[in-house]
């Protein structure tokens, strides 16, 4: 009752959507979520409502939909014209399982190959100005893997985990590009591109300052490369 009460105070302070995290506070995140929580809570609003927890893969999305369907019964269609929705939540919330494994989002026919989606995302991260420390990081998640999300042994003919060192040891976008085979020009980038310092002290320090910057950024370690945590 206490989390209906506060999925209806977020509604009353003007909340258009609310996400329900299918966990308890104390609860771990190894330890299931309890879908069935859903069906106890999404009539609390009259905002949609979206659900988040334990999906890892396409396979367990479909499980859960099946799942609700069984559980909240679909108003009829005069009756859904006159509330304006179906009952249930609207969607999921994806958080881990997109970070393991990019392809879940995928709803018909067979995945793209693992190889292409990471080069997919190195090009994605490349072209939004990702940070390469950041960049490596993504990658180093995708390449393990986690719950439900199995990663090939090795990519490009080299053991996954040796591949993922090397990613790892990169010390510049080019770098991380160079082995997965990415094409990458630094000159066709303003200095300090792909770096932390680019809204410091690089290109994008004007742009920065415009748009009413003026945040003190700690500095990012040595020649401005920062170092190997996630940014």
């Amino acid at each position: 009752e206490k989390t209906r009460d506060f999925m209806r105070m977020c509604e009353a302070s003007g909340a258009e959507a609310i996400t329900v995290h299918m966990r308890r506070r104390e609860e771990r995140p190894a330890e299931p979520a309890h879908w069935d929580e859903i069906v106890r809570l999404w009539d609390a609003v009259k905002v949609p409502v979206i659900a988040n927890g334990d999906f890892f893969t396409r396979r367990q999305i479909d499980e859960y939909w099946k799942h609700i369907k069984k559980a909240i019964p679909q108003p009829g269609a005069e009756e859904c014209d006159e509330v304006n929705r179906h009952a249930g939540p609207v969607a999921v919330m994806v958080a881990r399982g997109a970070l393991w494994n990019p392809s879940i989002f995928c709803r018909t026919g067979e995945p793209p190959p693992f190889e292409e989606v990471v080069r997919k995302y190195t090009q994605a991260a490349v072209a939004a100005n990702a940070t390469f420390q950041n960049c490596k990081w993504v990658l180093s998640q995708v390449m393990a893997g986690g719950i439900g999300v199995t990663p090939p042994s090795a990519f490009g003919g080299v053991p996954m985990k040796t591949f993922n060192r090397q990613v790892s040891g990169a010390r510049t976008m080019g770098a991380i590009c160079e082995l997965l085979g990415v094409p990458h020009q630094a000159a066709d980038w303003p200095p300090k591109a792909h770096m932390t310092t680019f809204y410091r002290d690089g290109a994008g320090k004007a742009a920065f300052e415009a748009a009413g910057g003026g945040i003190e950024i700690a500095d990012a370690g040595p020649n401005g490369e920062g170092d190997d945590e996630a940014v």
